[in-house]
């Protein structure tokens, strides 16, 4: 299922979508979401990993997770809200993840969503890469009572990974390595979590 994305849509599904639908705010439709999926954003997701030009699934890791997200909302309406990190963050009602560029600050982004935390919400966060300060993003994820869900979408032997299995770990949620390979079952995986 391949949806075009243009730059003032919205992803079926998203919570953007679901307020037009129910004619009701963004706000309110929020209070229906169940998880928080916090998308990087850094200019390393502008990266193709297939570097055959004539393969179908030639796209970068950017637009393979916008696919994969768009999936998710689209068989989960309402129930995923979206949150694009780079060096920024920001909230992506739309459910279309913001255009990357910039560093990985994966603490700026914990603690953008820290007044959800402790509420009935599942907290995920994916990345490819190594975060800008490592020791402060893991001084901000102590201090959540939530458990914070990582998925790594990098290279093989990329050492974010290692850094996202100690970042979930001390807050008691779980890894998941999909790996580049992996990306195209990132919807797969945080449904997973849906109903965990």
């Amino acid at each position: 299922m391949s949806q075009q994305i243009t730059k003032h849509s919205s992803v079926k599904g998203s919570l953007q979508s679901q307020a037009n639908k129910l004619n009701i705010t963004v706000a309110q439709a929020f209070l229906n979401a169940e998880i928080v999926v916090l998308m990087d954003c850094s200019a390393s997701m502008t990266i193709q990993d297939d570097t055959n030009p004539h393969h179908a699934m030639h796209r970068s890791r950017y637009q393979k997770a916008c696919n994969q997200l768009a999936k998710l909302q689209s068989e989960n309406p309402g129930k995923v809200c979206l949150i694009s990190f780079s060096d920024t963050q920001e909230f992506s009602p739309s459910g279309i993840a913001k255009w990357p560029n910039g560093s990985t600050d994966i603490a700026g982004a914990l603690q953008f969503i820290k007044p959800v935390d402790g509420l009935d919400c599942k907290l995920v966060l994916i990345s490819d890469g190594e975060p800008d300060f490592e020791h402060e993003a893991l001084q901000v994820a102590k201090t959540f009572k939530s458990k914070i869900h990582t998925i790594y979408i990098g290279p093989e032997n990329g050492s974010g990974a290692d850094f996202l299995k100690r970042l979930s770990a001390v807050t008691g949620g779980q890894f998941s390595n999909n790996g580049v390979a992996g990306i195209g079952n990132l919807s797969n995986t945080v449904a997973g979590y849906l109903v965990a």
